[in-house]
C-alpha cells in the first residue's frame, strides 16, 4: 500500500516541507504541518481500500520479503506477457483507470471525466481493441454544439492515446487520429468592434455588477477561472496582479511568481468603476451573469457573433495589432509561447482597429436617459419661474 513522503527543500523558505503522495505534491512552512499532512493521506488511502484489500495487502508483502510490490508485477509481466496481451479489457474497465491516474487542475479533470464518462455510455461494453472509427463517429454525432464535439473528440483521443501507452498496450492504434474537430485548429472566434461596443452597453444599461468584469476581461485579458478568483485589492489603477494562485501560469523555473498586468489603455478606464473596491471578490456567479448577458445581446442585435472565450481572444487579436509585436501581449496574457499566440491572432486585424479597439470606451459611453416623471417634474418647475415649456426661449 502506497504511503506519503516527507521532504525537505531548503531552496524553498517560504514552504519548505513537501508532502509528496499519488503524484501530487503539498507544501507546508512547518514540519508539524506536514506530518500531520502525511497521517491524513496515510489514513486516506486505508480508507479506499477494502478490509479484504488491506489483508491481501499485508498476505503480499510476508511472501514477497521486502520485494515492493511493483517490482514483483513488473516480474510477473514481462514473463506473462502473451497471457495479459490477450486478456479482453473494455472501454468501460480501462475508462475508470485512466480517470484515476489524471492530474490536474479541478477544471480539467471534471471536463475530462464528464467526456470519458459519456464515452463509456456509447461504447463501454465493448473491448477497447474493438472500437472503431466509425464507432467514434456515432458517438460524436450525439453533439449538436461545434465546442461539445471538439471537446468530446479530444478527451477520447487523450484516452486511447492513453490505451496504447506501454505501459497499458491495450490496442495498436488509435481510432481518433483520423478525425478532425468542427472548429479548424489555430482560429479563434472574437468581437468585431460593433460587438464589442455593443456587449459594454448592453452590460452598462442591464448588467452593471457584470461590467468590470467584462472590462477586465476585454482590456485586460482576464482568463474566465482567474477573474472568478480575482479579488479586488489585486487591481490597483494602472496594474493587475494575478497571483500563482489564482493565475493558470504559476511557476517560472519552478518558483511561484504573480504576473503582472501593468497596462492600463483608455477603454479599461472608461468602463472600470471611479472608486476600485478595496477587497471582496470581483464578481459572483459569473458564468450565469454571462449567460443572460450573451442572451440579451443576441436578442437586441440579431447578427451578434460570439465564441468560446472571446472576450480573451479579442484582446490577444487586438492587442497583437495595436503593439506589432508578440512578446508584448504574450506577457500581458500569460503565455510562454509567442509562435502560438501569432499563428492563433496574427493578420486578423490592422494597428489602426487595434488602437479603435482599446479606445472603444469614450465612443461607447452614452448619455443617461432621463426618466419621463423627471421631465414632467422639471417642465413644472420652469413654468413656475416663468421660463415656458422646456425647449422654448424664454420671453
Amino acid at each position: 500500500m502506497p504511503q506519503p513522503r516527507v521532504t525537505y527543500n531548503k531552496s524553498r523558505a517560504y514552504s519548505p516541507w513537501r508532502v509528496y503522495f499519488r503524484g501530487k505534491s503539498y507544501w507546508f512552512k512547518t514540519d508539524e504541518e506536514a506530518a500531520k499532512k502525511k497521517k491524513e493521506l496515510g489514513t486516506d488511502a486505508r480508507a479506499r481500500m477494502t478490509p479484504r484489500q488491506v489483508d491481501e495487502y499485508f498476505f503480499v508483502q510476508k511472501i514477497l520479503k521486502g520485494v515492493s510490490i511493483v517490482e514483483a508485477a513488473r516480474f510477473y509481466a514481462e514473463r506473462n506477457s502473451v497471457q495479459l496481451a490477450n486478456r479482453v479489457r473494455t472501454v468501460a474497465e480501462l475508462a475508470e483507470e485512466y480517470k484515476a491516474q489524471l492530474r490536474g487542475r479541478p477544471k480539467y479533470l471534471q471536463e475530462a471525466r464528464r467526456n470519458v464518462n459519456l464515452l463509456v455510455d456509447h461504447c463501454g461494453k465493448i473491448p477497447v481493441s474493438e472500437v472503431s472509427e466509425q464507432a467514434i463517429l456515432e458517438f460524436l454525432g450525439r453533439f449538436e454544439s461545434a465546442w461539445s464535439h471538439d471537446s468530446a473528440l479530444k478527451f477520447a483521443k487523450a484516452f486511447f492515446k492513453w490505451t496504447m501507452s506501454h505501459r497499458v498496450k491495450a490496442r495498436p492504434d488509435n481510432p481518433c487520429a483520423g478525425l478532425s474537430t468542427r472548429n479548424p485548429k489555430g482560429t479563434k472566434v472574437y468581437l468585431k468592434l460593433s460587438d464589442a461596443e455593443h456587449v459594454l452597453l448592453t452590460a452598462r444599461r442591464e448588467f452593471p455588477d457584470l461590467l468590470p468584469v467584462v472590462a477586465l476581461q476585454m482590456f485586460a485579458g482576464i482568463r474566465t477561472e482567474e477573474v472568478i478568483r480575482l479579488e479586488w485589492h489585486s487591481i490597483r489603477r494602472g496594474s493587475i496582479r494575478i497571483e500563482p494562485e489564482v493565475g493558470k501560469m504559476g511557476q517560472v523555473k519552478g518558483k511561484q511568481v504573480p504576473r503582472i498586468i501593468d497596462w492600463w489603455p483608455n477603454a479599461l478606464e472608461a468602463w472600470m468603476p471611479t472608486e476600485i473596491p478595496a477587497e471582496g471578490k470581483v464578481v459572483n456567479n459569473y458564468r450565469r451573469m454571462k449567460g443572460r448577458l450573451l442572451a440579451r445581446c443576441r436578442e437586441t442585435k440579431p447578427d451578434f457573433r460570439w465564441g468560446q472565450n472571446a472576450f480573451r481572444h479579442s484582446y490577444g487579436t487586438y492587442g497583437l495589432a495595436f503593439f506589432q509585436s508578440g512578446d508584448r501581449i504574450s506577457k500581458l496574457m500569460g503565455e510562454r509561447d509567442v509562435d502560438t499566440l501569432h499563428n492563433y491572432y496574427a493578420e486578423y486585424e490592422t494597428e489602426q482597429r487595434g488602437q479603435q479597439y482599446f479606445s472603444i470606451g469614450a465612443k461607447a459611453m452614452e448619455p443617461i436617459p432621463i426618466p419621463p416623471n423627471a421631465m414632467k417634474l422639471l417642465q413644472t418647475m420652469m413654468q413656475s419661474i416663468g421660463g415656458g415649456k422646456l425647449g422654448e426661449k424664454p420671453a
